[in-house]
């Protein structure tokens, strides 16, 4: 009985860590998508630009797929 419940605490630990890790992750990938807001923002980068070259804008995101 007492190894079962060192196992179960390891296993809850293990769990509490895991969530730990979601939350700095997520945290992480709200920081770079203001970043990239930011950025986008900066530069001036919306909607009107991507619809004036879209030829040129969707060439380029097929290759960045193909490259992931």
């Amino acid at each position: 009985i007492e190894m079962l419940e060192t196992m179960m605490n390891r296993m809850f630990r293990r769990q509490e860590e895991l969530v730990d890790l979601q939350k700095t992750n997520s945290i992480k990938q709200d920081s770079m998508d203001s970043v990239v807001r930011g950025l986008v923002e900066k530069f001036g980068i919306g909607r009107s630009h991507h619809e004036e070259s879209y030829g040129e804008e969707h060439d380029e995101e097929t290759s960045n797929t193909r490259e992931k």
